[in-house]
């Protein structure tokens, strides 16, 4: 099912954010050599959108490592579930208002007071949105975590994106008021709803009263305000003055018909009730929630240009790498130590378990060329887009190994490695000293292959860093 615009824009925003925050832990000059590598491949005639687009999908082949989709669908189960929520609030609000056993009547007053407070928080809303909502000092993204972490109980890869430091911040605000009018617009539909079903099912006797000294002449004025909108088009929705005199009731004067000559006078409210909230608060809350929607729209398109990371990909993309002697001199240096550490072709094991580590070749059907004594229940899937419960449950998994049971960890040989990586394997290592543990850098694509050559340095200086006798980076018998 293709997804629309603002979906998708929403969607390679969040995948973009994702993947600028792991490359925050990476060397800035391995980082600027990865980048240039894909920089050469794209179109420079790509729009800078496009070349983002492209570059991620360079990173991560398998687009269900990218938690933008997941996101984005989960937010779409939020907005259900505001507006589920709003629509449980206006039917049990209009119910308590509209209930009636017979005694009383229904103080119009009350429904009038109502629609006023929904006039109110509508100007308010359009007020906010006007002022530009990113700037409101009311607001902070804990604000809006906390509305997520009710919504999305336990959701933790969702609500780890919605912290200050993230380049989304200035959407957070949109966000909650784009939820707010899903709410008050589902609110307003439904109330006018139940108040129709209530007028179709039962005799209701609508009234009013007040402690106020207000006279019925003065209530007709204020009445007949409120009813320039439709009095040209539907008069029979303008209560007159007899109907006004005639309904008014005290409550000390027993039932709600009493001294009526003609009861049927008292439901003759309810158009004019209709009539008031579908103008005042119905509508007022649709045409700014259609407002509010565009401007979230035109926002979202021009975010991700404005994205803190986004111009330094692009000179990462577009800019050769130049190393200093120094830095030279280092890489020297750590390939020299490396050397104890060199890539050794992959055993062959009677057992093992598998880590695919961001999904790598997950569930690929080549997969045994290479690991022949796969089996599936000792395969497990950590980091990239799992949480840390997800991470925490494989290392529990792996906490009472046999010793002789060797462990393979699968990566993506194109992706440097990560301090994410190291804390799992430091963590693997301290419950599992006796075990070897082989780091596989492989090109998980539609054909599995073997880690290229030129990507085995960066691994090979990773597992120098580890300095660990027990860890051992391999590569399939083929590579070059």
């Amino acid at each position: 099912m293709s997804s629309s615009p603002h979906t998708d824009s929403f969607a390679l925003l969040v995948d973009f954010d994702w993947q600028n925050q792991r490359d925050q832990q990476l060397n800035p000059d391995l980082l600027h050599q990865r980048d240039r590598r894909i920089g050469l491949s794209l179109s420079a005639s790509l729009p800078p959108r496009e070349q983002a687009r492209a570059w991620l999908a360079r990173l991560h082949p398998n687009s269900q490592e990218l938690p933008g989709q997941q996101i984005t669908q989960r937010f779409g189960w939020v907005t259900a579930a505001i507006a589920l929520l709003g629509v449980m609030t206006g039917i049990s609000t209009f119910a308590g208002l509209l209930a009636y056993d017979g005694s009383q009547r229904i103080n119009v007053l009350l429904i009038l007071l109502l629609v006023l407070m929904q006039l109110v928080f509508t100007l308010l809303s359009c007020t906010v949105a006007a002022r530009g909502v990113p700037s409101a000092p009311w607001f902070s993204s804990g604000r809006l975590a906390g509305l997520l972490s009710l919504l999305l109980p336990g959701d933790k890869s969702s609500l780890s994106l919605f912290h200050h430091q993230h380049g989304l911040k200035p959407l957070y605000p949109w966000l909650v008021l784009r939820f707010s009018q899903f709410f008050a617009c589902a609110f307003s539909a439904s109330a006018l709803l139940c108040l129709l079903l209530n007028v179709t099912v039962q005799d209701l006797a609508f009234g009013w009263s007040t402690t106020l000294q207000i006279s019925a002449t003065t209530l007709h004025g204020l009445v007949s305000t409120l009813a320039l909108p439709w009095q040209a088009f539907f008069p029979s929705a303008v209560p007159d003055l007899a109907l006004i005199e005639q309904s008014r009731y005290f409550r000390l004067a027993g039932s709600a018909q009493s001294g009526l000559d003609n009861p049927a006078l008292l439901g003759q409210w309810w158009p004019f009730i209709a009539m008031c909230w579908l103008s005042y608060a119905l509508l007022p809350r649709i045409v700014l929630a259609i407002w509010i929607e565009r401007r979230w729209r035109r926002r979202l398109a021009g975010q991700l240009e404005q994205h803190p990371g986004f111009q330094p990909l692009f000179r990462r993309l577009h800019r050769a790498w130049v190393g200093t002697a120094s830095e030279q001199q280092e890489s020297d240096t750590e390939a020299v130590a490396a050397v104890s550490h060199a890539a050794i072709t992959m055993p062959k094991l009677k057992a093992a378990k598998v880590v695919h580590w961001a999904d790598t070749a997950y569930g690929h059907p080549d997969l045994r060329q290479i690991v022949p004594t796969l089996d599936a229940d000792d395969s497990y899937c950590a980091g990239g887009g799992h949480g840390l419960d997800q991470d925490e449950a494989v290392i529990e998994a792996f906490s009472h190994l046999p010793d002789d049971l060797p462990v393979v960890i699968l990566v993506k040989a194109w992706e440097p490695p990560l301090a994410e990586l190291q804390d799992f394997l430091l963590d693997l290592r301290n419950l599992n000293r006796h075990n070897s543990f082989y780091l596989l850098p492989i090109n998980p694509g539609q054909k599995l292959e073997p880690a290229e050559s030129k990507y085995l340095p960066q691994w090979q200086h990773f597992i120098t860093r580890m300095d660990d006798a027990h860890l051992h980076l391999v590569k399939a018998a083929d590579a070059d």
